[in-house]
């Protein structure tokens, strides 16, 4: 009688020994399996990044044949470079509040190449503003910068031309009375040439 009473005690434990026994092993079972699907997933990552840098050597390598190829004169010949900039008409001061006062300049500067076509150059220029009517310490009345970010950035223009326009403040310089000349230089960052124009404002 009291080894049934036994039983009847133990019997829940041992089936819930088994039950935690078999848990465990299934949550085991079931690790394994996500390590094993995460190796996978890994290994297929490394085969395509593999892949991929296959083709692009495969396409740096043709580059290089067909530039090496070619004749050294057709290279230089075949690259678009810088001949000159220029500024258009419409560079000038501007009334942009409509207060009756020039708080804005504003440029148009086109870079041109050794064929006369206006080209998006990659390059800095720095901006003058003078008053040919002051005195010559006083003459210089403005100036700014505009990097290579600016620039590509403000390139632009019409179904005629293109230009970059920029446009600076002028924090309240006086453009009222004189004689104002615009002078720019432009820095190319693909050659190192610094070209420069000017152009007296209406």
């Amino acid at each position: 009688m009291r080894n049934g009473f036994y039983l009847i005690i133990l019997t829940p434990v041992f089936c819930t020994l088994l039950l935690l026994i078999g848990g465990c092993a299934e949550s085991q079972k079931a690790k394994q399996a996500n390590q094993q699907d995460e190796a996978f997933l890994a290994q297929k990552q490394l085969e395509n990044a593999n892949e991929k840098l296959i083709a692009e050597n495969a396409r740096l390598k043709e580059e290089i044949t067909s530039l090496t190829n070619l004749d050294e004169s057709l290279k230089y010949d075949a690259i678009t470079r810088l001949s000159r900039i220029e500024l258009t008409r419409r560079c000038g001061l501007y009334d942009s509040d409509k207060d009756n006062v020039k708080d804005d300049l504003r440029i148009y500067l086109r870079t041109i190449d050794d064929i006369g076509d206006a080209i998006k150059a990659a390059g800095s220029c720095e901006v003058e503003l003078w008053n040919l009517n002051a005195e010559p310490s006083e003459a210089l009345i403005g100036k700014w910068q505009a990097g290579a970010e600016t620039l590509k950035k403000a390139w632009s223009g019409t179904f005629m031309t293109n230009y970059f326009k920029l446009e600076f403040d002028l924090n309240g310089i006086e453009t009222e009375n004189g004689e104002f000349t615009l002078k720019v230089k432009f820095n190319d960052h693909l050659t190192g040439k610094v070209l420069t124009t000017q152009r007296q404002l209406k």
